[in-house]
């Protein structure tokens, strides 16, 4: 699987149902001065980002390991819906 931000924004979705429930914008946004990914979240007044290491998005994209992406996303996504109350989850 090619590794682009549509890719990225899929499968984070795909993972995470509150982000589309809750009408949360995802951007994905590559750097490749750090060989990372930004991902942003936002609604209202509301926003956080966070970098995921290139070489384990690739991984996860091409269903050979997602253990440190989902695990950083799951942690991010979470922290930024309990905070910002914008998408509640559980836990």
């Amino acid at each position: 699987m090619k590794v682009d931000a549509q890719a990225i924004e899929t499968r984070i979705r795909s993972m995470f149902p509150e982000i589309v429930e809750y009408g949360v914008t995802l951007e994905v946004l590559e750097d490749p001065r750090m060989d990372s990914w930004e991902v942003r979240l936002g609604k209202g007044q509301h926003s956080m980002s966070s970098c995921l290491d290139n070489e384990d998005v690739r991984k996860c994209l091409n269903g050979e390991e997602c253990t440190a992406f989902a695990a950083e996303l799951r942690q991010f996504v979470h922290s930024y819906c309990r905070h910002s109350k914008e998408c509640p989850v559980g836990g």
